[in-house]
């Protein structure tokens, strides 16, 4: 029998309809991955399996229960329980064993046993040793966590998840996903809400929520197969499936894999092949290669040299600007019960009109601490900061930086305050005393950057809009006061991968237009493909200061910082700890694409090369040439996978 059932389910909000006639169903012990655009129904569809909204159509089992009968309400929490997006909205108490210890005591479990099930809900969440924190001052994975084995004590048989990771940094959203993963094979049933797809390829199947349907239910293979389909509900496919499909345009015979393990291991499997029957043959020529392994890791070296710690900044394409902002040796401590903080440690740095700086650290390193020192928002502890020649401490100038430098949140609800679209964007130049006339022009301008049809915008609630309007709504009020400098805290955070594709195609053109900005944000891919420099903050302090290239040739670092890294240059940083020569650095598919054909042209012998030259004519990738296959199996033998 399914453990969740949807009947023809139909909800709507008012006259905005949320579920339309959704069908679907999830087996006992199954992990069940549900993407859609914002907007789609996800999250009403998470809402109705533990009965905290009920159909207003059709029917919801849960567990073989009526989710609409009340007098089933609370078996039906017992047994599915839910972790939302934002942890902070789900803990009540100011020690984490209590806030663990919340639903089981309201399930009346006795002690001991209460105890017993807190103990083992955090050892489930490697989190024993924070029992007696208080969460308020944990990083946001580990308050995730803390929301899991709130659940977990309660010992549902079902867990549903909407959106854990969009507000992490990578190491956060690796316990999550690591931690789902553990309970599922434990036998528990997961439900998870993503904008991930690589989140969602781990799953048993996928759906596809569109409009309030169920578009699409299969396994990954079969779900992220249909591109087309998914780019039309505002979705992307997945990197490795991306990947794949660059590799057979440069004749590379790899399938059409969603799951990353999947194709490196297909990967390092073409090149021991090659290494085996090609030895000696040498390295490739094309432009992409490294001679070798250790030419490669020379490259890296060369780079660290550039950019070690406490090595000044290797940025010179605005050497020689006067600065827009500069730091003089900032500190910042702030007080907590535990004491006084260091959160900012003798930062220098100056920032030049038109430069684009990403700032990137772990969750506590001090990004946003130095992002309300740039905007004026907080005064450094001791050191100056500068816009210009002006220091942000006098109050003379602090009066007027509304006008100078504008700062959109994480959280764009915290910035959007008026009744109307068209008066929250108003907002900035009509308290500059700017003309009406004047103010209406920056209005329409800002709204019409962000891709908001002011006709049909304008005079609409901001509170009423998605996720996805009500951040550009937040931005068109700070662009409409036309800062010097803007500064963006996780602009695309929450957002489905259209939406953020639209916000950061935005954000590039008001870079290419000579807008300086300071970004922070937890996707290396999009400070890798925006920013002119990057600037890697750990526990307060610089570690690294360089351009793209060059900070990410710190592979090894990054990753002991428990930093992500671009999805190109992560997959090839993998591939190089398996053996196969990879220049360092690569940041883009295309790279990454070039270097993998250049490095596995080098290793094929003759017989490889010509099986799959011929597997690219007419025969599909999944027909692989005899030649081809008898390369494979044969690389299995000696060579595992994960090396």
């Amino acid at each position: 029998m399914s453990i969740i059932e949807f009947d023809h389910v139909r909800f709507a909000y008012g006259d905005s309809l949320a579920l339309d006639d959704a069908t679907c169903t999830v087996q006992p012990g199954e992990f069940v991955a549900v993407i859609g655009a914002n907007g789609s129904g996800k999250s009403t569809l998470a809402r109705q399996i533990n009965a905290l909204l009920l159909p207003q159509g059709g029917r919801v089992l849960t567990a073989g229960m009526d989710t609409s009968d009340a007098r089933l309400t609370f078996q039906i929490r017992s047994q599915a329980g839910m972790v939302f997006q934002n942890p902070d909205n789900q803990m009540v108490t100011s020690i984490v064993a209590d806030d663990v210890a919340f639903g089981p005591e309201n399930l009346a479990v006795p002690q001991p046993e209460l105890g017993q099930r807190v103990d083992e809900a955090l050892d489930a969440v490697k989190l024993a040793e924070f029992a007696t924190r208080n969460p308020a001052h944990l990083s946001g994975g580990q308050k995730q966590r803390v929301c899991i084995a709130g659940v977990l004590a309660m010992r549902p048989n079902i867990l549903i998840l909407d959106e854990p990771g969009a507000m992490l940094d990578a190491r956060g959203r690796r316990g999550i996903r690591r931690i789902v993963r553990e309970l599922n094979r434990a036998g528990m049933t997961i439900v998870l809400i993503t904008h991930f797809m690589e989140d969602a390829v781990l799953a048993d199947r996928v759906l596809v929520a569109e409009a309030g349907r169920i578009v699409l239910d299969g396994p990954p293979v079969e779900v992220f197969s249909r591109k087309q389909l998914l780019r039309d509900c505002r979705l992307d496919v997945p990197f490795s499936l991306l990947l794949a499909e660059k590799l057979r345009q440069r004749a590379v015979a790899v399938s059409e894999i969603v799951r990353p393990e999947e194709l490196k291991g297909e990967l390092l499997a073409l090149a021991a092949a090659g290494a085996t029957a090609g030895a000696g043959t040498g390295a490739g020529t094309g432009a992409g290669a490294c001679a070798g392994a250790g030419a490669c890791a020379g490259a890296s070296a060369d780079a660290a040299d550039m950019t070690a710690s406490n090595h000044p900044s290797i940025i010179t394409s605005y050497s020689t600007l006067t600065p827009l902002l500069t730091l003089e040796h900032v500190s910042y401590t702030y007080a907590s019960h535990e004491g006084k903080v260091l959160a900012l440690n003798d930062l220098s740095l100056s920032l030049a009109p038109g430069s684009f700086l990403g700032v990137i650290g772990h969750t506590g390193s001090g990004k946003s601490t130095l992002l309300q020192l740039m905007a004026g928002l907080l005064a450094p502890s001791s050191g100056r900061v500068l816009l210009g020649n002006d220091d942000l401490a006098d109050k003379r100038v602090r009066a007027k930086l509304h006008t100078r430098i504008g700062m959109a949140f994480q959280y764009p609800e915290a910035q959007l305050f008026e009744r109307t679209v068209a008066a929250d964007v108003a907002f900035g130049p009509r308290n500059a005393g700017l003309p009406a006339e004047e103010v209406d022009q920056r209005v329409r301008d800002a709204m019409r950057l962000l891709h908001l049809d002011y006709d049909r915008y304008a005079n609409k609630s901001p509170l009423q809009l998605s996720g996805g309007e009500k951040r550009r709504v937040a931005l068109a009020g700070v662009l409409a006061s036309q800062p010097e400098l803007l500064i963006l805290d996780e602009p695309t955070a929450g957002l489905d991968p259209i939406g953020r594709s639209e916000l950061l195609e935005i954000i590039g053109r008001l870079k290419a237009a000579g807008q300086t900005v300071v970004m922070v944000a937890h996707s290396m891919d999009e400070i890798a493909t925006l920013a002119s420099e990057i600037l890697v903050l750990k526990d307060g302090r610089q570690v690294l200061h360089g351009t793209p290239q060059a900070v990410f040739s710190h592979s090894a670092q990054l990753r002991e910082m428990n930093l992500g890294l671009p999805q190109p240059e992560a997959f090839a940083a993998d591939l190089r700890a398996g053996g196969l020569p990879l220049p360092p650095a690569l940041l883009t598919l295309d790279a990454l694409a070039d270097a993998l054909a250049d490095a596995l042209a080098a290793a094929q012998p003759d017989a490889l090369a010509d099986a799959l030259a011929a597997s690219q004519s007419d025969a599909p990738v999944e027909a692989q040439p005899d030649a081809l296959a008898d390369a494979l199996a044969a690389s299995q033998s000696d060579a595992p996978v994960e090396a």
